[in-house]
């Protein structure tokens, strides 16, 4: 299919470039250097705690220089780390799922889960039923990211014919608000952005949609040369993640969180928003074994991965958790 060629091509292109990158990099001051990846949104809460925080900058200690780089959506984050510009990264479990699979296993592995939930489909006041959309406008954030994939697997299993429109958050919230667009599957906080700044209403909430009312939305990978080269330092961020889990539990948590995204986002959200958004996830780091392996199950039905295998895609040896999903025994 040509949407399984297009992110290929990426991925192979992508690949190609990272023989050219040192596998350990040091700064001129002989200082090591170790790039994080991340999204700006509420469902990568655990990254913009552990930055804003300042956690993950003293887990790796003063010999180590943090970097980090904010994307828009998942593919875009393991193109990057295909390419070896990142040696962790917060991600959907779809992309992750994409670049296992696409690498033959080689370029990553995911070393830790984060958060669950927290992602819907969010309409205009007039569509009130699936069969209003039929032949409407729907909004993703990325091609094959993991509101896409559900988006596609929901509409075809209501047997609707829409026409998906992969975009950046920001810009779905802006042709939402313009009414270009009859709805958009996103993560928090858009979703509740589109709901308390725009009127519109839930017309799914992804939660429904899994027989235990859990669905992986944020894990965390690392590239295979840092797993072999970097595995302190890995170890290190899997460590901090779990702070950051164990920490967003609580309210207090959340205040790192609303001063990170409102740098990155440009503005500081509503209180109700942020609100709205967290009282919609899940922050958890055991495995979602039968998850996973849905999530690749519903994207190799529409044809953006080969097969549904995620055997060996998950690292246990990190996390301390017991292996599952194909894990190292």
């Amino acid at each position: 299919m040509e949407r399984r060629s297009t992110i290929l091509a990426l991925l192979v292109a992508a690949a190609f470039a990272v023989a050219c990158r040192p596998t350990d990099p040091h700064g001129s001051d002989g200082r090591r250097i170790f790039r994080v990846g991340y999204l700006p949104n509420v469902t990568h809460a655990p990254a913009l705690w552990g930055l804003e925080s300042g956690a993950f900058g003293s887990t790796l200690g003063p010999s180590v220089v943090l970097e980090a780089r904010a994307f828009n959506a998942g593919p875009a984050v393991i193109e990057a780390l295909f390419s070896g510009d990142l040696d962790v990264a917060w991600v959907g479990p779809n992309p992750a799922i994409n670049g296992f699979q696409r690498s033959h296993g080689k370029a990553l592995r995911i070393v830790a889960f984060s958060v669950a939930n927290g992602a819907q489909l969010v309409v205009q006041r007039q569509f009130r039923a699936p069969r209003d959309l039929a032949h409407r406008k729907i909004a993703s954030p990325a091609l094959g990211n993991t509101q896409d994939v559900a988006l596609r697997t929901w509409l075809a299993r209501q047997g609707i014919e829409a026409e998906v429109l992969p975009v950046a958050n920001p810009e779905a919230l802006l042709l939402f608000g313009r009414g270009e667009i009859a709805g958009a599957w996103l993560p928090e906080p858009w979703s509740s952005r589109l709901v308390l700044e725009h009127g519109g209403v839930v017309l799914v909430d992804e939660r429904e949609l899994w027989p235990a009312r859990v669905f992986p939305t944020s894990v965390l990978v690392a590239s295979s040369a840092a797993i072999v080269k970097r595995r302190d330092l890995v170890q290190k961020i899997v460590d901090a993640n779990g702070e950051a889990v164990r920490a967003l539990a609580g309210l207090g948590a959340r205040d790192l969180v609303d001063r990170r995204l409102a740098r990155e986002l440009g503005k500081k959200l509503p209180a109700k928003v942020l609100d709205r958004a967290f009282a919609g996830l899940l922050f958890a780091t055991n495995p979602l074994d039968a998850e996973l392996r849905k999530a690749a199950i519903d994207a190799h039905r529409l044809g953006f991965l080969d097969t549904a295998d995620v055997e060996g895609i998950f690292d246990p040896r990190f996390s301390g958790a017991e292996a599952a999903i194909g894990g190292t025994r």
